[in-house]
C-alpha cells in the first residue's frame, strides 16, 4: 500500500476532537483528477464517493471526509425517467418531442445521466461526483472535430464541459470528475490533481497552459421546475413485502427497484431500510394528492430526526437491521421506482 500525501499546494489541517489532522483539502469548485491508468484515480473518487460516512481504523478511508451532500452521478442505460427537466443538457428531439420536462421507459446512456445530474440537485447535492468510466462520454464532451462534421443546429446535446462553471457559478453545485482522455475539461477546472502511482500532484497551472479557452454555454441555465410526486404511487403493491439481498434491487411489494447503480448506497441492510423508508413516504397519501419531492425528503428526515430508525420499522416492534441513510439515495429509490407518478409546475 502506497500512503496517501497531500501536494503542497492543497495541505490543510483541521481540528477534531483527537486533535489537528492534516491531508489535503479540496476546495469548492471544479477539480479534476487526471492521470495514467491504473494510477488510483478511480480509487481516490471511491474514498471519497464514502467520505460521508464513518470508517474504522485501518481501512484506509477513516480520515477521508466530504460533505454530508455529496453525490455520485453515472450513466444508467434503461432506466426509467420521470417528468425530469434536462433541457439544460438535451434541447428539443426529433420530432419535436420536448425535454422540459422528459419522460421515458427506457433512458439513453447520456439521458439517464443528465437526468441523474437533475435529480441530485433537487434532492439537494452540493457536490457531485462523476467517473469518466461509468459516464456517458457524449455528455462529458464533443471532440472539435465532430462538431465539423455534425452543427449544433443537429445536436441536441449540450455536453456537461459546457454546463460545469453554470453549475458552480450560478447553482453553487461544484464537481469532482475522474478523466483519462478528456482533455477538454482542463479548460473548465479550478483545480487539476493528477495521480501517479498513487501520488497526488497539483497540475494547475500546467493544466491552465494547455487547456485553451473555456467553451461557452449556449444559454442560461433554465429555471428550476417543481417536481410533485403522488404520495400514493410510492405505495408498495400486493403484500406490501420490502426486503433487499444486496445493493443492487430492493423488493417492493410487488415490483423491484433497480439501485444497482446508485454507488453510494452501501449493502442489502441500507437498501432494504431505504425500502422501509420509501413505504413509510408513501403513507397518508390519497390518489392524486401531490407534493413536491423536497418535501417529501423532508418529511422523512423530520421524523427520523425526531423518532430515528425506529419509525421505519414495519413491525410494532424494532428491528435490528436498519441503517442509517440519506436523502440523496431516498431519491433515488423514488426516481428508480417504476410506478411513480410525478408532475412538473414552474417553481
Amino acid at each position: 500500500a502506497v500512503p496517501f500525501a497531500s501536494p503542497p499546494s492543497l495541505s490543510v489541517v483541521l481540528q477534531t476532537a483527537g486533535g489537528p489532522v492534516r491531508g489535503m483539502g479540496i476546495p469548492a469548485g471544479v477539480t479534476l483528477i487526471i492521470g495514467g491508468g491504473y494510477h488510483g484515480k478511480s480509487t481516490l473518487l471511491h474514498a471519497l464517493e464514502s467520505g460521508h460516512l464513518d470508517h474504522i481504523p485501518g481501512d484506509g478511508r477513516q480520515r477521508v471526509v466530504v460533505g454530508p451532500h455529496a453525490v455520485k452521478v453515472r450513466a444508467e442505460d434503461g432506466r426509467r425517467i420521470a417528468s425530469v427537466d434536462v433541457s439544460a443538457f438535451l434541447s428539443t428531439l426529433p420530432g419535436g418531442r420536448s425535454t422540459r420536462p422528459l419522460d421515458s421507459d427506457d433512458a439513453s446512456g447520456s439521458t439517464s445521466q443528465a437526468a441523474s445530474i437533475v435529480e441530485a440537485i433537487e434532492s439537494g447535492a452540493q457536490v457531485l461526483l462523476f467517473d469518466e468510466d461509468t459516464s456517458a462520454t457524449n455528455l462529458l464532451v464533443r471532440d472539435p472535430r465532430m462538431r465539423q462534421l455534425v452543427s449544433r443546429a443537429h445536436e441536441p446535446i449540450t455536453p456537461l464541459v459546457e454546463r460545469i462553471r453554470q453549475l458552480y457559478e450560478n447553482a453553487g453545485v461544484s464537481s469532482i470528475l475522474v478523466v483519462g482522455g478528456v482533455g477538454d475539461a482542463l479548460a473548465v477546472a479550478d483545480r487539476v490533481l493528477c495521480m501517479q502511482d498513487y501520488l497526488a500532484t497539483d497540475l494547475t497551472q500546467e493544466a491552465h497552459r494547455v487547456g485553451g479557452p473555456r467553451p461557452a454555454p449556449p444559454s442560461p441555465l433554465p429555471e428550476a421546475l417543481c417536481r410533485r410526486v403522488d404520495r400514493s404511487s410510492l405505495a408498495p403493491g400486493g403484500k406490501g413485502r420490502v426486503r433487499a439481498r444486496d445493493a443492487r434491487v430492493i423488493d417492493y411489494g410487488d415490483t423491484e427497484i433497480e439501485i444497482g447503480a446508485v454507488d453510494q448506497i452501501t449493502g442489502g441492510a441500507q437498501a432494504a431500510t431505504l425500502g422501509h423508508a420509501l413505504r413509510v413516504a408513501s403513507s397518508g397519501g390519497r390518489g392524486g394528492e401531490a407534493v413536491p419531492m423536497s418535501v417529501l425528503l423532508d418529511g422523512v428526515e423530520d421524523l427520523l430526526a425526531e423518532h430515528g430508525l425506529d419509525a421505519l420499522s414495519p413491525h410494532t416492534s424494532p428491528i435490528g437491521s436498519l441503517v442509517a441513510i440519506r436523502r440523496h439515495e431516498l431519491a433515488a429509490c423514488i426516481n428508480r421506482l417504476r410506478t411513480t407518478r410525478v408532475d412538473c409546475e414552474p417553481s
